[in-house]
């Protein structure tokens, strides 16, 4: 599917707000809320979009840090890393890269003591580099 000025615009859109109703939406691009809704649906058949979401604020949930880790195999048991981001809920998002790394993942989570604990469980089979967030920019 090629994407033309309106959908972009339209995925401006729900990216800014997420909570625009196809209407309100329509009243910025001058479309019916139909109009609208017909294009978002075809965003979903051609998976343009995956999914929707929300970001909620980390420290109502108590998460504290955010951290990066890129993993760097010892060997190619590469299926003890998919276990572990599986099992783990602090593994927000993970990656599989064509770097200098193999993975890369994002940690929340409330302590320095989980992280800790969490790259105690990485360290027997990969090797790791962490940075912590200090402040979101953007």
């Amino acid at each position: 599917m090629k994407l033309d000025d309106l959908d972009i615009a339209i995925l401006k859109e729900l990216k800014s707000n997420s909570k625009l109703t196809f209407k309100e939406i329509g009243e910025k691009l001058h479309l019916t809320g139909q109009a609208v809704g017909n294009r978002v649906n075809k965003l979903i058949e051609n998976n343009i979009i995956e999914n929707f979401t929300i970001n909620i604020n980390k420290n109502y949930l108590g998460l504290k840090n955010t951290s990066y880790i890129r993993i760097y195999m010892k060997d190619n048991s590469h299926d003890k890393i998919l276990n572990l981001i599986n099992k783990h809920d602090e593994i927000v998002e993970a990656y599989k890269t064509g770097s200098d790394c193999c993975y890369v993942l994002k940690i929340e989570n409330e302590s320095n003591e989980s992280l800790t604990s969490l790259l105690d469980e990485i360290l027997p089979f990969a090797n790791y580099q962490i940075s912590m967030v200090l402040d979101r920019i953007k």
